[in-house]
């Protein structure tokens, strides 16, 4: 699995696609091959982000830094200002004051939602729950796959002792213990 620097996303509602987000989606493809990003950006489309305003939404992660409304055209600049020379491209940028709906606390939330270091729900809003190919696109299962295929139960079990993961039942009680103990009832 390839780690990447930034995360490129495009809104791909129906108002988005009637004003052309799946062309914008291809020349932002084509323009960060171009730079020779391919290997440190991901460029995905999105459903519904809740904001129509300034559709179609080009949103660019870790920065949280959303520009609407795009076209074609910008997928140069855009490119090439905010992810190849690391710069906002302010002229691109939606403006803050019509910000609403689910995104709109984005920009009010400086340095959270891209600081954090998400694990469990790393792709919350870059994939769609309902489709499962967008899960298996994003290596869904590769985990399952290498405990199934590669690791002992012991293995398994040491991997996620080392994880730190702890029960949701309200005593935080760590999950690789819990399992550890039935593992050695049976």
């Amino acid at each position: 699995m390839k780690a990447i620097r930034s995360l490129v996303l495009v809104s791909g509602d129906p108002e988005s696609m009637a004003k052309g987000a799946q062309e914008i989606y291809k020349r932002l493809q084509q323009e960060v091959v171009s730079f020779g990003l391919q290997d440190e950006v991901s460029v995905t489309m999105i459903s519904d982000v809740g904001r129509h305003d300034a559709v179609p939404l080009v949103i660019v992660y870790p920065e949280a830094t959303i520009y609407g409304p795009v076209t074609p055209g910008d997928a140069h600049l855009l490119v090439e200002e905010h992810l190849y020379k690391g710069r906002i491209a302010p002229g691109l940028q939606a403006p803050a004051r019509e910000l609403s709906g689910r995104i709109a606390w984005l920009s009010a939330r400086e340095g959270t939602l891209p600081a954090e270091q998400r694990i469990v729900l790393e792709r919350a809003g870059t994939i769609d729950p309902q489709e499962i190919d967008d899960y298996i696109t994003h290596d869904g299962y590769e985990a399952l796959g290498k405990a199934l295929s590669e690791m002992t139960p012991a293995g398994v079990i040491a991997e996620i002792s080392k994880s730190g993961l702890r029960g949701r039942g309200g005593a935080g009680f760590p999950t690789g213990t819990k399992m550890r103990e039935v593992r050695n009832k049976c």
